[in-house]
């Protein structure tokens, strides 16, 4: 198991990270990992430091954050690639 209290990117190799579609496409961007399906979480990262630290939500946790609690922003928006 994965010890989520010294989590960084590199730890999660299958993870396919993409710009959060509430990232301002400047320089301050979170890309996000949907690794529920084999970690049980979603991942968040700087995009500046991308072998850098990562966090882990649980879903319930994410739910949580502040823009997704007053519906400024929908989790799926924050978990799901853009299509292109």
């Amino acid at each position: 198991m994965i010890d989520t209290n010294r989590l960084y990117a590199t730890d999660l190799p299958e993870a396919q990270w993409f710009n959060s579609s509430f990232s301002d496409g400047g320089e301050q961007c979170v890309e996000v990992a949907d690794t529920r399906p084999t970690r049980g979480f979603v991942a968040l990262r700087d995009s500046k430091d991308p072998n850098g630290p990562a966090l882990a939500f649980t879903e319930a946790a994410v739910h949580c954050l502040p823009a997704v609690r007053s519906r400024r922003l929908h989790l799926h928006r924050l978990i799901r690639p853009p299509h292109g």
